[in-house]
């Protein structure tokens, strides 16, 4: 009660003094009729000064409350979402060090596969190349064998023409006197022979 009765003469040391500034109007009662609007403007600032207590007495408390838990509420969502955005930092940091590990995995890998790319195609042409000598020699040795064949035909058919050619022409060419000289011969030879 002794609080109410400090704040009515707050009130009124307050607004008294700038009822009298703004309003002098509103006590001399014996001037014209504009007095009116002198008056309710008194009571707007009377009314506003009334609803300004109240809110400050008994909003003040309950206000201040609200405000205080919104500032909670608010800390903590933004402490909340700093500890996400950290934790995205993370991630995002995470996810940076897989793609450079990755590349460099990668990179490694490549080089790995290109090595053996190039021992691959070494082990293929060095294979080849053995392949290739051994049909070489296998040809060169085919072909030496066709040579040999062909020179023997070749000297058969050569030795089958002179025998024929030969039984051909020596029977036109011989004489009575070369088959006794012939036929001497062989004696002699058989002869010699036998002692």
């Amino acid at each position: 009660m002794k609080k109410v009765k400090q704040t009515v003469r707050l009130a009124l040391y307050v607004f008294g003094p700038l009822l009298l500034f703004f309003c002098p109007e509103v006590f001399a009662g014996e001037e014209g009729a504009d007095w009116r609007s002198k008056y309710d403007l008194f009571m707007l600032w009377l009314n506003f000064g009334i609803l300004a207590f109240i809110i400050v007495r008994f909003g003040k408390k309950p206000l201040m409350n609200f405000l205080h838990s919104q500032r909670d509420d608010l800390a903590e969502e933004i402490g909340n979402l700093e500890k996400e955005k950290e934790h995205m930092v993370a991630e995002i940091n995470k996810t940076r060090q897989a793609v450079k590990d990755s590349d460099a995995h990668f990179a490694e890998l490549k080089e790995k596969i290109i090595r053996q790319g190039e021992q691959k195609r070494e082990e293929i042409v060095r294979q080849a190349s053995e392949q290739s000598e051994i049909m070489m020699e296998i040809a060169k040795q085919k072909i030496g064998n066709r040579i040999l064949v062909a020179k023997r035909e070749f000297k058969a058919e050569l030795v089958d023409t002179a025998f024929d050619m030969a039984a051909e022409r020596l029977p036109k060419e011989m004489t009575d006197a070369d088959n006794d000289k012939l036929v001497r011969q062989y004696m002699e030879t058989a002869s010699a022979a036998q002692v």
